[in-house]
């Protein structure tokens, strides 16, 4: 679906820019999805400016056009000096020269006195690399980042210059970015992240610190890159205004084959990429050349319930005025090491609003908490799936009341159940990111004449089954007894 952006503060170019060279296409620098400027951009309003000069002159390094633009718009300050965005989004296909870009601006940061900038990737290659440019770039500059020290040791990747400024690496991970404090995060590969552990990890690293960024970067993802596609939905709704998107992609319906949607997700073409070169990959799948080279994202084969779908369901609010009608279920992960508990009630519209109230890493947590948590909700019912993992706490859920065990027979339905809500719009959600994670990563494992739900990857889906359980028994609580007025006349005998 091609975004219609409805914020003020974001802008969409779909314009054809004059060719600056008649015989080579060139690449738009001006991304088709971008949040606007609060105020013009001068040297006294963003950073950006002095970014590029100090790149020209120090690193004898020149930003392509669309870098420059970048380099303007997401360096933006505040009134009082502050970066305007402590997110940063970029988005763009294939070899574009992120990294190159990247580069650059983590050696700047280090030239400014930034104490510590953490980079992270799905790949700790791929971190690695942008990091050993880095490294080389102040080692051939000792005017400008005095005595450089290295240390590549032991998984600990870590540049330090002249003012005790590092730069270090870090697998993404659960623990990258735990027990640190930066100033700066740069997560490559968004696409990859198939749940928020790792991006928490190393961005909550900046909670403390008044003037940090995170730079996300990434060409476009698919269903299960939950990450991105959650700060994609939120950069094009404009309602954080401390994110900024930078997004350059070809719009979703055109021909694989439309050069003009080429130059709108390849801002190098002409520069860096030739156009022969880019022709040349027309001959993979056209689903591949679309999330490579055109930055579009292609639904996931299999998909259980539509991305797109699940984004329109998002409505934030609470189950607070609902609490008489509340109902839970309980599912475990394969593995046991995720538990979810979700709770659902019937809104007055008759849509059905889901809500985490609870996950757990190990079953022992969901014995030790689960009764309190019950004993607070005083849910209607509690649903769980006695085939499935969640057998292992049978014992436990035969002394919850109100418990109801869905049979194998049912399981099909509700998940399909869960799939045609969302796609009729008749879900509400808060756009929790477990929740997401679990209910997009999902795909369709045919079970019978139906399907059900199966984790990608091997992973968790747990929160999938106990949302779609949840609103299984929403639906099935019998509607609420409507109040009768009676009329007694006035001279009826009492």
């Amino acid at each position: 679906m091609d975004p219609s952006p409805q914020s003020d503060h974001i802008d969409t170019d779909n314009s054809e820019l004059p060719q600056i060279e008649s015989r080579r296409r060139l690449g738009i620098a001006k991304p088709r999805i971008y949040t606007k400027p609060l105020r013009p951009l001068t040297p006294e309003s963003t950073s950006g400016y002095e970014v590029i000069d100090w790149c020209k002159s120090a690193l004898g390094w020149t930003p392509l056009p669309w870098q420059r633009f970048l380099l303007l718009h997401a360096q933006e300050l505040q009134e009082d000096g502050l970066p305007r965005f402590r997110t940063v989004l970029v988005v763009a296909a294939r070899q574009q020269g992120k990294s190159s870009l990247i580069t650059a601006l983590s050696l700047w940061w280090l030239s400014q006195g930034v104490p510590l900038i953490l980079g992270t990737s799905s790949s700790l290659d791929t971190a690695r690399e942008v990091w050993e440019n880095a490294v080389e770039f102040a080692e051939d500059l000792p005017d400008v980042f005095g005595r450089v020290k290295v240390r590549r040791s032991n998984g600990d990747w870590q540049l330090t210059v002249g003012n005790r400024c590092r730069y270090k690496i870090a697998a993404a991970g659960r623990r990258g970015g735990r027990g640190l404090t930066a100033h700066r995060v740069v997560e490559d590969e968004l696409r990859e992240h198939r749940d928020f552990e790792a991006h928490a990890a190393a961005d909550n690293a900046t909670l403390a610190v008044g003037d940090a960024q995170t730079w996300m970067l990434s060409n476009a993802g698919d269903a299960g890159s939950i990450v991105l596609n959650h700060f994609l939905a939120l950069g094009r709704s404009g309602e954080d205004p401390s994110l900024g998107l930078f997004e350059w992609s070809a719009p979703d319906g055109c021909e694989i084959t439309d050069r003009h949607a080429w130059r709108q997700a390849n801002p190098s073409l002409g520069r860096t990429i030739t156009e022969r070169a880019l022709t040349s990959k027309l001959s993979q799948p056209a689903s591949v050349f679309r999330t490579e080279n055109l930055a579009q994202v292609v639904a996931a084969v299999n998909e259980a319930v539509s991305a797109d779908a699940w984004a329109a369901c998002h409505d934030p609010g609470t189950l607070d005025a609902h609490r008489s009608r509340v109902v839970v279920c309980l599912d475990l992960s394969p593995d046991l090491q995720h538990s979810t508990l979700v709770a659902a009630a019937t809104l007055p519209d008759g849509r059905v609003r889901v809500e985490v109230v609870a996950a757990w890493q190990s079953t022992a947590e969901v014995r030790a908490s689960l009764p309190g948590l019950l004993a607070r909700i005083r849910p209607r019912t509690f649903g769980w799936f006695p085939s499935g993992p969640a057998a292992a706490l049978g014992t436990d859920i035969a002394r919850v009341r109100n418990a109801q065990g869905f049979t194998v027979g049912q399981t099909n339905a509700i998940c399909q159940g869960l799939a045609e809500f969302a796609a009729a719009g008749r879900v509400a959600h808060n756009g929790d990111p477990l929740l997401a994670a679990h209910v997009l990563g999902a795909k369709r494992l045919t079970s019978g004449d139906g399907w059900r739900f199966s984790r990608r990857d091997g992973g968790h889906a747990d929160a999938a089954y106990s949302a779609a359980g949840a609103i299984h028994l929403a639906r099935s609580l019998p509607a609420p007894a409507k109040l009768r007025l009676i009329t007694v006349p006035e001279n009826s005998n009492r």
